[in-house]
């Protein structure tokens, strides 16, 4: 099955090795105090993520300067206390 350039940067093309890392992002818009969520979507950096979100939210062109995407970072996980150490 070929793979259109689109299609291959978002699956990430195997036969070449390469393959686009996707990020989960918080998106906002700055409309009234305070911010309105408009949810999480993946993109692999922020201006996609922006370009997305405003795509599928149909945010008028006056208020498109004001979506924000904020990268979820994973949570870290804590390092388990060992069993009978003294603190």
């Amino acid at each position: 099955m070929q793979l259109d350039s689109c299609a291959r940067q978002f699956l990430g093309d195997t036969s070449t090795g390469l393959y686009l890392r996707m990020f989960r992002w918080r998106i906002s818009i700055f409309d009234k105090t305070p911010a309105r969520s408009l949810g999480i979507l993946a993109a692999p950096d922020e201006a996609s993520a922006c370009t997305k979100a405003i795509e599928f939210s149909q945010i008028e062109p006056a208020l498109q300067f004001r979506v924000v995407a904020v990268r979820i970072e994973e949570a870290k996980k804590p390092a388990r206390a060992k069993v009978g150490a003294k603190s």
